[in-house]
Formats: structure tokens, C-alpha cells, sequence
């Protein structure tokens, strides 16, 4: 659609992330979903540009086709907005001239790993969410099927 294109440059960026959106969605031919718009519309203009560049990468991987477009945007959104509040904590404990010995984000010994005892998160599957053991089942939004037990 021409008037679209035409003074895309004088968009504000929200307006502008939400019509890149919305191309993506015509691209694969499927909406997404209100839980991933949510986890989407979380994130900075900036940020929300880099997910959807990501999600556009990986469709077009598999030959702009995808088994599920909201599924892939709402992880994208997910692991970038970790990414972005890691950073801010990250910033901030640097700009307070610590380490922040009250934060449960501690960064792990120059010795090794040994002697916790302590399964780390994203561990063995028995550790993991209902949900997260279920998503693994029904297999994974970014698999092509090159996985499948079929």
C-alpha cells in the first residue's frame, strides 16, 4: 500500500515499529498473538526493531515459513528484554561503585563450578516449569522439524 511507504521517516518510532510489525505478520500470513504483542510492545522502539529483525531472520531461515509467529516473537521479545534489564542492573551497580553484595545476580568464581551442590537454572528438565516441560513436548517454534522423533 503506497501511503504506508510515503513519510515513513516522519513516523514516530512506535508508529513505525508497529507498521514493521504488521509487514512481518502479512509476510507469514498469520497474526500474533496478544500475549506476544504484549511481551513486544514492552520493549523500546529500539529494541522492538532488533526483535523483529531477529524473528524476520529466522523465518526467512526456513524459507519464510514458520510454524508459529507468536511463539517466536514473544521468546525474541523475552530474551531481549532479559538482555536489557541485565544491562541496567549491570549499569547501575557499576555506577554505584559495587557489586551490589545484596543482589541475588552474583557473578560466578574465577575457581569453577564445584562444590554448591546447587543445579543451575535452566539445569536438568526435572528443575523446569509445567509449561516449559510441556513447550519441549510439543516441540520447539524455531525447529524446521529436523528434531522430530516422527
Amino acid at each position: 500500500i503506497p501511503d504506508e511507504q510515503e513519510g515513513d521517516e516522519e513516523l514516530s518510532p512506535e508508529v513505525f515499529v508497529e507498521r514493521q510489525l504488521r509487514k512481518l505478520e502479512r509476510s507469514v500470513g498469520e497474526q500474533v498473538d496478544n500475549r506476544a504483542l504484549r511481551s513486544f510492545r514492552q520493549l523500546s522502539p529500539q529494541d522492538a526493531m532488533e526483535a523483529l529483525a531477529k524473528v524476520d531472520g529466522m523465518v526467512h531461515s526456513q524459507g519464510g515459513h514458520c510454524r508459529n509467529i507468536s511463539s517466536i516473537l514473544q521468546s525474541v521479545c523475552q530474551k531481549i528484554s532479559r538482555g536489557s534489564k541485565k544491562h541496567r542492573t549491570d549499569e547501575e551497580r557499576s555506577a554505584a561503585g559495587g557489586s551490589g553484595s545484596g543482589s541475588y545476580a552474583r557473578k560466578p568464581s574465577k575457581q569453577g563450578s564445584e562444590g554448591s551442590g546447587v543445579a543451575a537454572p535452566g539445569g536438568p528438565k526435572s528443575h523446569r516449569s509445567k509449561r516449559a516441560r510441556q513447550l519441549d513436548e510439543d516441540g520447539d517454534a524455531f525447529d524446521a522439524g529436523s528434531d522430530s522423533d516422527d
